[in-house]
């Protein structure tokens, strides 16, 4: 639509390089994509007020796309996060569960090593 406006407002005057709609379509397109190339341009009030109102939708537009995709990868590391963060909490039990068995059998060793000295001792 802008790339139309702006042809419409470039037509009559002598400095326009915008010299018909796939101009002024192709104008559009470099200018919303923020690429701009500069091969054409608008040289009239208008035309340049068209473009002013052009730019400001394409940044919007940039910055819509940008923090759409910037709070998909946000979600998805969220969802990472608390998978990780679960992970943890099961491997501490696990850990937790593995020590105490250990503390245990730890604290037959004494017993063990008294049962071993006195089995020893009577035999020799």
């Amino acid at each position: 639509m802008a790339g139309i406006a702006v042809r419409e407002a470039e037509r009559g005057s002598p400095d326009a390089n915008i010299a018909n709609v796939w101009d002024g379509i192709w104008w559009a397109v470099t200018t919303v994509t923020t690429v701009g190339y500069g091969d054409y341009y608008p040289t009239t009030p208008l035309g340049r007020l068209i473009a002013v109102g052009l730019m400001l939708i394409g940044i919007a537009l940039i910055g819509v796309v940008t923090g759409s995709i910037a709070t998909w990868f946000v979600e998805k590391l969220e969802g990472t996060e608390e998978a990780v963060d679960a992970a943890i909490e099961e491997a501490g039990a696990v850990t937790d569960a593995k020590l105490a068995e250990v503390l245990v059998e730890l604290r037959e060793v004494p017993r063990l090593l008294e049962e071993g000295r006195s089995v020893a001792g009577s035999s020799g």
